[in-house]
């Protein structure tokens, strides 16, 4: 998870971009979406994988009320 997030937040602090720049803002933005996306899909395979308790009740009455709002 946070391999990714070097790997563009790495070049981003070698290679600056230019002061005043219009899109000075992007390289920021994709590290931090990056660092946030792949924290989030770690986190989901983490509780996949041990089945938290309170991961799978909200995941059964998730279920429960989908099969009941389509009947």
């Amino acid at each position: 998870m946070i391999f990714p997030a070097l790997l563009v937040g790495l070049p981003m602090l070698i290679f600056e971009p230019l002061p005043g720049s219009a899109a000075s803002w992007f390289p920021a933005f994709w590290f931090v979406a990056t660092l946030v996306l792949h924290g989030t899909m770690g986190a989901w395979l983490l509780m996949e994988y041990h089945q938290f308790a309170p991961y799978i009740t909200a995941k059964t009455r998730l279920r429960m009320w989908r099969t009941r709002a389509y009947r």
